[in-house]
Formats: C-alpha cells, structure tokens, sequence
C-alpha cells in the first residue's frame, strides 16, 4: 500500500503533467501551425490559411483531407470548401469569409501557367464588411493558401460566374493573383510544412 505522502506525490505529479500538456496545446494553437482531423490516406494532407485574431496575419493550419479528396481536383475542392467553412475552433484565427459563401466550381484558365479560376457565391460580396485589411484576409486567404498546392501558380477569383473587378474597392482583381507571402507568418509556415512533410513521410512507413 502506497502511504499518503507518495499518493500526494504521484497525484501532485500527473497534474503537473497535464498542467504541461494543456499549455503546449495552448502554444499549437496559439501558433496555428498544426491541426489534424478526418481519415488519413497517402496524399490527403494540405496547408490552410487563415487569418490571425490578434494580428490578421495568415497563419497555416495543417488538415487531413477525406480519402475520396486526395486525387485530382478533389484536393482544390475540399481545400475551398475548407477554407469557406473557417478554421477549426480555439486556434485564435477568424474566417475572412461572409456566413453562407459557397463554391459554384472552379476551372483551369490556362493550365501550362497554373492559372486557376474560383467562382464563388455572391455572398463573398453581399455580406463582406470591406476595409482594406478584411479585403487583404479574404483575398489572400484564398491566394496562398491555393498556391500552396501542386501546379497551382495564380488564381482569378469569379463571383456567381462572372469577373470581380474588386471586393471592397481596394484590389485590383481583374486578372490573376499570384501569393503575397508578406501577409502570412513564415515562421509558422515553415513548422506546418515540416508537419506536413513528417506526416507524409509516416504514411510511407
């Protein structure tokens, strides 16, 4: 039987622990850089980015994608869909998106360039808040997080199918938009893509 100094002691120690893990959790999600969920297969791993609470800054989040996502377009679709929908709770970022935005498809422009047109829903529009910084977080929400993946080099942003001249009234978006990386927080994207790369390289064990 364990006397009661070394109970104390085990219990003082197990809530140290969790004391420990609940703040290294606190720092993962204050960063932003690492957030897994859904079913994992070979290549359904992707980068998002959203826009920071405290600064507006882009932060990554890593995300695992369904299995059925992970080949062809599935990937930008689910990644859109992603990002619409708005980060996953508790990670101290905002969804620079307005409530009930919704993808009406996406094609190639001009596929040698890696060009890519996105034609979402006239709510990006009607519900938008505008300002410059709001205009920056959603459009380059968009932007980056897209040229994150294979092939995709710039990206026009269409609205209920046709051309968006601008969104608030502070960006020309009347051709494509390669990534502004100024806008995102290289330090934690740098962590999320060695995240990426570890969770990658496990999956091939």
């Amino acid at each position: 039987m364990l006397g009661r100094w070394a109970r104390h002691s085990i219990v003082a120690a197990l809530l140290l622990l969790l004391v420990a893990a609940g703040w290294w959790q606190g720092q993962q999600m204050r960063a932003g850089y690492v957030w897994t969920s859904g079913p994992v297969d070979s290549q359904g791993v992707a980068i998002l980015l959203f826009p920071s609470e405290e600064s507006m800054n882009l932060k990554p989040v890593v995300v695992r994608l369904p299995v059925v996502a992970a080949s062809g377009g599935g990937v930008i679709s689910e990644v859109i869909g992603r990002l619409l929908a708005g980060p996953p709770a508790g990670l101290y970022l905002v969804n620079p998106f307005p409530a009930g935005t919704r993808l009406l498809g996406w094609q190639w422009v001009e596929p040698t360039q890696g060009v890519l047109r996105v034609n979402l829903s006239g709510e990006l529009v009607a519900g938008h808040g505008g300002g410059t910084s709001g205009e920056l977080a959603t459009v380059y929400t968009l932007v980056d997080t897209l040229t994150l993946l294979p092939g995709v080099k710039a990206v026009e942003l269409w609205v209920e199918g046709r051309p968006l001249d601008t969104l608030a009234g502070h960006l020309d978006l009347r051709g494509p938009l390669t990534s502004d990386l100024s806008l995102v927080d290289m330090v934690a994207l740098r962590q999320a893509r060695q995240a990426l790369m570890n969770v990658r390289r496990a999956q091939l064990l």
